[in-house]
């Protein structure tokens, strides 16, 4: 692997992501933060902070930790006292600033890959040959004889598969994956400001510039990064999820069988798997001393708190819903194919 195929694919223009279904799903991103770290509020948390009274005023016994898990009434609660605090604006808080944000990333998929990365080699050497090095296939070997020798003979076939595609697509889009790592640790900082200013309940207005310089002389520089490891886990089970179907054609046309039970299953577990780490990173990156914000939860207090056994009660009847449509659509093909070969 040269330092020209590492580099070489680079975007020739700025793409912006932003569409319409941003504006308008915007509310229920700001209805998902509140209510997702409403447990670690610290207004709710710690008697003698100082807030604008705005949550005290709602029913929050019933609440848990894992978003699927709230009752329709609480979300109705929480949306009617938004309105009637802070009118419609209150749905579109920080909008601006999380348009700004998105509008950043974008910029950036196309100044890293074009400015950035070229000089890599530069500056720290021959940085293509020290990742072969390390190289990937020997990584998905050593957890193939690691992990999936205790399975059956088709289930270690399937899961070689899987690992093969992955990381021979990962091979292929190293540069790709290097630029979204970048870009990650450089917007990162700006999404934790707008995820602090969302829950945000203190007395005072607040602004971007304003709680970022305040952050700074109270939690720290690295306070920024809290959650940043929960937030490229997420990231990383999206690409997953992202490439899934085209896997599952792949084993279609190779004539591999896959086992339905698989193919249904892997989407739901990585699915909210996901959601999962994207609620341990907005509770962590929300995490301050500052009143207004969540209070600092270590990730074992986090990981305590979370409803295992919903999750886990989730997560099985969705995949046996799925595996139940499945079975009614196929019977119902095959008696339809019955009866016309009649």
């Amino acid at each position: 692997m040269t330092s020209d195929s590492l580099f070489s694919d680079r975007p020739r223009k700025i793409i912006i992501t932003l569409t319409p279904s941003f504006f308008f799903n915007h509310p229920l991103t700001v209805l998902g933060n509140k209510i997702s770290v409403l447990r670690f509020q610290r207004s709710l948390c710690d008697p003698y902070s100082t807030s604008n009274g705005f949550l005290r005023e709602l029913d929050t016994e019933a609440v848990g930790a894992f978003p699927a898990a709230y009752s329709l009434f609480f979300v109705k609660d929480l949306a009617v006292s938004i309105y009637k605090n802070e009118g419609i604006l209150g749905f579109f808080k920080c909008l601006p600033e999380y348009i700004a944000y998105h509008l950043t990333k974008d910029l950036l998929r196309y100044l890293v890959p074009n400015f950035l990365l070229p000089i890599f080699p530069k500056i720290f050497g021959p940085l293509p040959n020290k990742i072969k090095f390390y190289n990937i296939l020997d990584t998905n070997n050593n957890i193939r004889l690691r992990y999936i020798g205790f399975l059956d003979k088709n289930s270690q076939a399937t899961t070689s598969k899987f690992f093969n595609f992955y990381f021979n697509q990962v091979e292929s889009e190293l540069n790709k994956i290097v630029t979204s790592f970048i870009v990650e640790l450089i917007t990162y900082p700006a999404l934790t400001i707008i995820s602090r200013m969302i829950i945000y309940d203190g007395y005072g207005p607040v602004s971007f510039h304003l709680l970022f310089k305040h952050t700074l002389s109270v939690d720290g520089l690295l306070s920024l990064y809290r959650g940043f490891s929960y937030h490229l886990l997420s990231n990383i089970i999206k690409y997953i999820i992202k490439h899934f179907n085209r896997f599952v054609q792949r084993t279609l046309v190779s004539d591999f069988y896959l086992s339905p039970m698989f193919e249904q299953s892997v989407p739901v577990v990585l699915s909210i798997s996901q959601s999962v780490l994207n609620q341990f990173s907005l509770i962590r990156r929300c995490g301050s001393k500052i009143d207004g914000f969540c209070i600092e939860e270590s990730s074992v207090n986090i990981f305590r708190q979370m409803p295992w056994i919903s999750i886990f009660t989730q997560m099985v009847v969705t995949i046996g819903l799925i595996h139940l449509r499945d079975k009614l659509v196929t019977s119902q093909i095959q008696e339809f194919n019955s009866q016309f070969a009649d």
